[in-house]
């Protein structure tokens, strides 16, 4: 399968959204550093398209589940 490009995640987001009739809060980590802006970009865009709430763990964040 390979990694989950910002293109492809937006790809399963919509069918999540058609499946569930909701988007879930996405919380995106473990990217290329060499690659970061761009890929923040990218998923800037999709959240943009989905009106969706994608977000980019950093160092030392905590969640509540």
């Amino acid at each position: 399968m390979g990694h989950l490009t910002p293109s492809f995640l937006g790809k399963e987001l919509t069918t999540f959204r058609e499946l569930r009739g909701y988007l879930p809060q996405v919380i995106i980590f473990h990217m290329d550093a060499t690659l970061e802006e761009e890929i923040k970009n990218e998923i800037a865009a999709v959240a943009k398209t989905l009106n969706a709430s994608i977000s980019v763990a950093y160092e030392g964040m905590e969640l509540n589940i």
